[in-house]
């Protein structure tokens, strides 16, 4: 059929219009349309309503501008603190039911009581409630340790006033640290040192107590105290340390202290050494070297006055 033959049989428009239909129809096909409530259609999970905005969030149920409506909120999210599972005995709060039972299926049974609870409760419990230092008031308890001689103790448990006091006054009787010295031990300790020092005096120091002048009279000794008296209300300087350590002060008279020539300290010849200044141990050890140097010449003199030598020829 020719060009022309085919244009005078078929009308204007046909192979458009049936061309439009075909695509009509894959679309509808590929794309099945749902019918809801309303007159709404859905493909795809989406909602037209013939020329209106669509504004559906909830999938699949419309909302208005886009407010999501409290009925759809999980029951979870509303539950609040005091709706939550709670195990009494060991002070835990769970979720869900089914946590609980979970939870519950670790409990024990006290070996003392009825008392039940988490394995690390019960025991807890156990020595608190039924265990060495349960209770109150005072107990015997003996102390096992391997390789060590066991040991017993009296002790106080709890925390009752009147057993806390009670233990305070046998301790304080056990370690009377808190009450005063007495005068008496004081004079006891006085004469122990002097007889200790007496001790380690030489021989030279016994003859010159043996030379020393009988003790004064009491009303001598009565006369000198009311003496020393008087002197101590007496307001006196003190001594300037300037002039005691170097014989001079640099403030002269208008120093406001006591310019004393009798306490000055007598000049130590061996204070200096070639030299040098002598160590803190020489200075430590001066007295004890002296009284060696003195033992050592009573030695040496005994040996000759007692001729001790030749008689041992």
């Amino acid at each position: 059929m020719s060009k022309s033959q085919g244009d005078s049989s078929v009308p204007s428009g046909f192979f458009a219009q049936t061309a439009q239909r075909s695509h009509a129809t894959a679309n509808s096909s590929s794309r099945p349309a749902v019918t809801g409530t309303g007159g709404l259609s859905q493909q795809r999970g989406h909602f037209h309503n013939y020329g209106q905005p669509a504004n559906f969030f909830n999938y699949g149920e419309p909302s208005q501008q886009g407010h999501v409506p409290s009925s759809s909120v999980p029951p979870s999210r509303k539950r609040g603190r005091e709706e939550m599972f709670r195990c009494e005995p060991c002070d835990l709060e769970l979720d869900s039911a089914i946590a609980l039972e979970s939870h519950k299926k670790s409990h024990v049974k006290c070996n003392g009581c009825d008392f039940e609870g988490a394995p690390k409760v019960v025991k807890g419990h156990f020595q608190s409630v039924h265990g060495k230092f349960s209770g109150n008031g005072w107990k015997n308890v003996t102390v096992a340790i391997p390789g060590c001689p066991v040991q017993r103790f009296r002790i106080c448990v709890g925390n009752r006033p009147e057993d806390v006091q009670k233990w305070i006054e046998e301790r304080k009787k056990r370690f009377p640290r808190s009450r005063p010295v007495q005068s008496e031990p004081k004079v006891e300790l006085k004469a122990g040192l002097s007889t200790l020092l007496d001790g380690y005096s030489s021989s030279e120091d016994e003859h010159d107590d043996a030379a020393k002048p009988p003790a004064e009279s009491p009303a001598i000794e009565s006369s000198v105290v009311q003496k020393s008296e008087e002197k101590s209300t007496t307001p006196q300087k003190k001594p300037c340390h300037s002039f005691v350590r170097h014989g001079n002060c640099r403030r002269g008279d208008a120093c406001p202290y006591r310019h004393d020539e009798s306490l000055r300290k007598p000049k130590r010849n061996g204070r200096k050494q070639n030299g040098k200044k002598r160590d803190l141990l020489s200075n430590l050890l001066e007295s004890d070297a002296d009284r060696e140097m003195k033992l050592s010449l009573q030695l040496v003199h005994y040996i000759v006055q007692s001729d001790f030598l030749r008689k041992r020829v």
